[in-house]
């Protein structure tokens, strides 16, 4: 699931905002441009995002250019961000919950 579809408690399409997030997390995540080809300051700074540990991260790993330190930063920073995102996702359910009716189900 995608973590902005939780916004369907609020809106009635959310078709739009899932389109517009994967785009953003494959520009963001080196899908359509590799992380290589950013300024490095940008570079830098998107391994601060958990768009990066959605592809680029793995398919480095694939290829072997990244070290064991390396991968056990990557695999904290991804158990971090899961974190982060049941968080906020249960906070937002728990949210819609209280809002939502089922009218002529």
């Amino acid at each position: 699931a995608y973590p902005l579809q939780g916004v369907a408690f609020w809106a009635e399409n959310v078709w739009s905002l899932t389109v517009a997030q994967r785009l953003v997390a494959s520009l963001l995540g080196g899908v359509l441009l590799p992380l290589a080809l950013f300024p490095p300051a940008a570079r830098d700074a998107l391994w601060f995002t958990p768009f990066p540990y959605l592809f680029a991260f793995p398919v480095e790993t694939l290829f072997g250019r990244v070290g064991l330190l390396e991968w056990l930063r990557g695999m904290a920073a991804q158990g971090l961000w899961c974190l982060v995102f049941a968080c906020v996702g249960r906070a937002v359910f728990r949210r819609g919950e209280m809002r939502y009716s089922g009218v002529g189900m």
